[in-house]
């Protein structure tokens, strides 16, 4: 199984395209044991990310289910948290705090 590394970008935000990468390995039954435990666990690094954005994991898998693509995939997630979609903000993007964003 290969992920994205960490600091890889989706709508600008570092951690979301590894995060919607598990979801699909998580849907297809490929997400191995120990990653399928802390998969939105609270205290894992997928939990901090869903509370810090107002994410759940079953927002994320349901919005990847339910997505041909990665943009269709960050578009329902901002639906589901009716997110501005507006134009990003200079700092930052998918309207989220800067400390996630990579410049």
């Amino acid at each position: 199984m290969q992920l994205p590394h960490p600091l890889a970008r989706l709508a600008n935000c570092c951690w979301l395209p590894r995060h919607v990468a598990k979801a699909r390995h998580f849907l297809r039954g490929e997400l191995p044991f120990s990653y399928r435990v802390a998969y939105g666990a609270r205290t894992s690094v997928d939990g901090y990310f869903f509370r810090h954005f107002a994410l759940s994991k079953q927002i994320n898998l349901n919005a990847v289910r339910s997505s041909s693509d990665d943009a269709a995939v960050v578009a329902a997630e901002r639906k589901v948290l009716k997110l501005d979609i507006s134009e990003p903000k200079k700092s930052h993007s998918f309207n989220l705090p800067a400390f996630w964003v990579v410049w």
